[in-house]
């Protein structure tokens, strides 16, 4: 079993409003994973939105159609942080699949937590945590995913210069998890 830092990582989040665990699945995992999207991810049904991309595949309903997710979904390193996050019985809202190809847009910076719209300003208690499993080396080249640190406590209105965004960068195997308010 892979023990993490737990404080190390609350802190971060706490902070930056992301922490990244490396290394938590091994090869066999990844390319078990990895088989079990290969028929999901033909180039055929890109984004229906400019914000899903034109060029970004999406498989939903993850867990019925690769099974070996669940491996991710109940990993015991995010479970451990979430669960100090989180109130008790927590609920998975969604697992998806993303395959961005070349010639993708950036999509606009925006939180996955949704209660913006419901007219709940920011800073404010996150509702929900995201997690982002790399199934590939995330590299400056390949489009890694951005993060913009700390925006989780700004105000709603904020946005964010070019000198405040982050790249993630981290091995396959390895998972960002970030506050539902932060921007991304």
């Amino acid at each position: 079993m892979i023990k993490i830092d737990i404080e190390r990582h609350l802190a971060e989040l706490g902070v930056d409003g992301f922490t990244i665990i490396e290394s938590l699945l091994d090869g066999p995992e990844i390319a078990r994973i990895k088989d079990e999207l290969a028929p999901y991810l033909h180039g055929e049904l890109m984004g229906r939105t400019d914000f899903e991309g034109p060029h970004t595949e999406r498989v939903y309903a993850l867990l019925a159609k690769a099974p070996s997710v669940a491996a991710m979904v109940e990993h015991p390193a995010t479970l451990s942080l979430l669960d100090r996050l989180l109130p008790r019985n927590y609920l998975l809202c969604a697992a998806l699949a993303i395959h961005v190809h070349p010639g993708e847009t950036p999509q606009p910076f925006h939180a996955d937590d949704g209660a913006g719209g419901l007219g709940l300003p920011k800073p404010r208690r996150a509702f929900g945590y995201s997690t982002i499993w790399a199934l590939d080396d995330f590299t400056t080249d390949n489009g890694a995913t951005e993060v913009v640190p700390g925006s989780h406590h700004w105000a709603s209105e904020r946005e964010p210069n070019k000198k405040e965004v982050h790249k993630v960068i981290m091995r396959a195997g390895s998972v960002v998890l970030f506050d539902g308010t932060l921007l991304h």
